[in-house]
């Protein structure tokens, strides 16, 4: 096991102070701006607390994103500001104490705001090189070995899926605000190589009034991208479409199913073999129609689904979402779902079963909540839960293993060998972990009828 010393700057204001001279503390840090002239400066530095730990492909290395934050307390108004930095750190599994670090963005922040925080995401190259960084403001790409950085986008674009489809290539999806009053944006998806000014960068599509959230950063992962980065799905917001599939290398555009419905999920195989969409549209009590296909993008044969999705999950599509970006066991078996009252389940295809885990672990550990989010872990038989103050690695039967702590703060490697986590002052850790066999794949009593899953319990 090895450490890399972090910064040992806090996770919290007043919990820092606390910890460092109790009652004490927590009053000097009153009475100091009255003895400095009005104002105090203090900075907080945090990990990123949304899960944006990596491995590289190869892995050997690391990265995770960090911030800084800068909050002065004034006796004049405005009384709290606070500024806030991200920066991207990585080094290699073999000497984890010699880490670098980049600064990527910068935000003005208020009180109580978390900021860039679940704003900025990494994303290793193919031959993990190099590190392409996400933030609000700017996309660059960041040179491991030297730690340089190029910009990538202009000013105004704010990138929302992003993906490699070679060592040296990218290709991404950006929005331009048009109307924010209504949610509207213009989408155009980009490719462009890595040592490239934005003026060289080539448009595959665009599209105009894209309905986004009215919010200060667009979501991450708003398009789905193929793994193998040849196609991209994605939606237009409105019930007025379904969803698009774009062959990236011909341009090539066409709907996928005919449901014009709100967007549900959308999922890649592990293989890019085939993608599946979840399409529903409400028609009272809860109830909806839905609309559940997978499509070959290489042939544009489709597989409809769409009954077995409507006896199952009809009465709670309103809650119901597909796992995304990875929506898929790594064996291209099942399809990960979540509800708030079912939980994370596993679905699979052909043939139909869905197996209940969130239930299943709710029962076995004794705990008054349902887990509802599921991840894959890279090897196949197991998962863990996410989002929870209590997560756990669990099988396909819903078998717990472990429990993990601040589990949005670790990763796997891709052969599942090694686990690595970051505590709250940034320190981070790589351990190698040896999973037992999992308790089996659809012999584990999984719900082989669509209405055999009854009500969901309150």
């Amino acid at each position: 096991m090895k450490s890399m010393p972090g910064d040992s700057r806090g996770r919290s204001i007043g919990a820092e102070l606390f910890r460092a001279g109790g009652i004490g503390a927590l009053c000097l840090f009153c009475l100091v701006p009255f003895f400095m002239g009005g104002c105090v400066v203090l900075p907080v530095g945090v990990p990123d607390r949304t899960g944006k730990v990596r491995f590289s492909p190869d892995g050997r290395i690391v990265a995770y994103i960090w911030h800084d934050h800068i909050v002065t307390f004034s006796l004049v108004y405005p009384p709290v500001s606070a500024g806030s930095t991200a920066h991207v750190r990585w080094a290699e599994v073999a000497s984890p104490d010699k880490q670098r670090s980049a600064r990527i963005d910068a935000a003005f922040i208020g009180w109580n705001h978390d900021g860039l925080e679940g704003h900025v995401h990494p994303v290793f190259s193919p031959d993990s090189r190099h590190l392409a960084v996400v933030s609000p403001q700017r996309l660059v790409i960041v040179e491991l070995s030297s730690g340089r950085q190029r910009t990538m986008t202009d000013s105004h674009d704010e990138v929302t899926s992003l993906t490699w489809p070679s060592n040296d290539e990218i290709a991404y999806a950006a929005h331009v605000r048009k109307d924010t009053d209504k949610g509207l944006s213009k989408r155009t998806i980009w490719r462009q190589r890595i040592h490239e000014s934005p003026a060289a960068r080539r448009a595959v599509h665009r599209q105009d009034d894209v309905r986004v959230m009215n919010s200060n950063a667009l979501p991450w992962q708003l398009e789905q991208w193929s793994p193998n980065a040849k196609y991209v799905v994605f939606h237009n917001g409105s019930m007025r479409e379904p969803y698009k599939l774009l062959n990236v290398d011909t341009g090539e555009l066409w709907a996928i199913g005919r449901m014009n419905g709100s967007p549900y999920g959308a999922a890649w195989k592990p293989d890019s073999s085939g993608v599946f969409c979840l399409t529903a549209s409400h028609w009272g009590d809860g109830l909806a129609e839905c609309e559940a296909i997978v499509v070959d993008p290489t042939t544009g044969k489709r597989r409809d689904y769409s009954a077995r999705f409507q006896d199952a999950f009809a009465e709670w599509l309103p809650s119901f979402g597909i796992s995304a970006p990875a929506g898929w066991t790594p064996d291209g078996q099942y399809l990960i779902g979540s509800h708030l009252d079912l939980g994370g389940c596993l679905i699979r295809l052909d043939p139909w079963e869905v197996i209940p885990l969130g239930k299943r672990l709710r029962d076995k550990i004794g705990a008054n909540y349902t887990p509802v989010a599921m991840v894959a872990l890279p090897v196949n038989g197991w998962l863990r839960t996410k989002g929870l103050e209590r997560n756990y690695l669990v099988d396909y039967s819903g078998r717990p293993m472990r429990e993990i702590e601040n589990a949005n703060l670790c990763a796997w490697s891709a052969d599942g060998k090694h686990f690595a986590k970051v505590d709250r002052r940034g320190a981070i850790t790589v351990e190698t972990l040896e999973l037992p066999s999992p308790s089996g794949e659809s012999s584990h009593g999984g719900l082989s009828g669509g209405k055999g899953l009854g009500k969901p319990s309150r």
